[in-house]
């Protein structure tokens, strides 16, 4: 499972192995539409949760 958070920062060097996405985010943003409020707080916050390296 992956997304394309609007903005998403990462504090961990093992996120420098991997050249095309990353990985291990610790701050993630994403700016709230009508047409995507309800899934980005349902479905993909719920897999946000799931994180060990994201901060709340």
């Amino acid at each position: 499972m992956y997304y394309y958070p609007d903005v998403m920062v990462t504090c961990d060097e093992r996120a420098k192995a991997f050249q095309y996405y990353k990985k291990f985010p610790r701050l993630i943003v994403e700016v709230l539409s009508n047409g995507t409020e309800g899934f980005d707080w349902g479905d993909k916050w719920a897999d946000y949760q799931e994180l060990e390296t994201l901060q709340e």
